[in-house]
């Protein structure tokens, strides 16, 4: 083999950057939806990794060797930081979360999981007596929304298979954001 003069390549410092699970800001970019017979509907929603990502620190993790990831450690032993920056444009979607019109008695908390992910998108659903009267949320009502996501690692089985994905599992109120304008979103915009 022929060697080439000062070309290394160092796993903690040149290779892949795995995501670091928590609460990043983020847009909703998509939102596709599918019905079932039973009534049911569950949404799939996208969202966009904000540029204040790059305000966030991080530990700088890299491979472990078996599926998992470890600190990077700085020359005294100790973890290093890096900023999220990394993620900003990128887009993940978030675990499914299912709406269950009409429910059974005793079975309104089917619905929990929607009106608090939709409320962390900032839906304000009407309330009556204590009681919140929930309303399918559809794509203009969340498109170009700020908000906090929970970021994390999912594990799932597939083809007798574990695979990994990184999910969104909640939002939360971004009250500094700003909502998206259209030509911010991408061309896939349906106004």
């Amino acid at each position: 083999m022929k060697e080439i003069k000062d070309t290394y390549f160092d796993e903690t410092l040149d290779g892949f950057i795995p995501v670091v699970p928590g609460v990043y800001p983020a847009h909703v970019v998509g939102v596709e939806t599918r019905d079932f017979e039973s009534g049911n509907t569950v949404f799939n929603v996208t969202f966009q990794m904000a540029d204040e990502c790059k305000n966030i620190t991080v530990p700088r993790l890299t491979s472990d060797g078996n599926g998992g990831y470890t600190d990077v450690l700085d020359d005294k032993g100790n973890p290093t930081k890096i900023d999220a920056g990394y993620l900003s444009g990128k887009k993940f979607r978030s675990q499914g979360v299912w709406l269950t019109p009409r429910p059974n008695k005793g079975e309104g908390w089917r619905n929990r999981n929607y009106k608090e992910f939709f409320a962390g998108l900032g839906i304000v659903f009407e309330e009556n007596d204590g009681k919140v009267k929930l309303g399918f949320v559809e794509e203009d009502d969340v498109l170009g929304m700020p908000t906090l996501v929970k970021l994390g690692e999912e594990t799932y089985e597939k083809d007798g298979e574990s695979r990994k994905a990184i999910r969104i599992f909640s939002c939360y109120p971004w009250n500094d954001g700003t909502k998206l304008k259209a030509d911010e979103i991408g061309n896939d915009v349906p106004f």
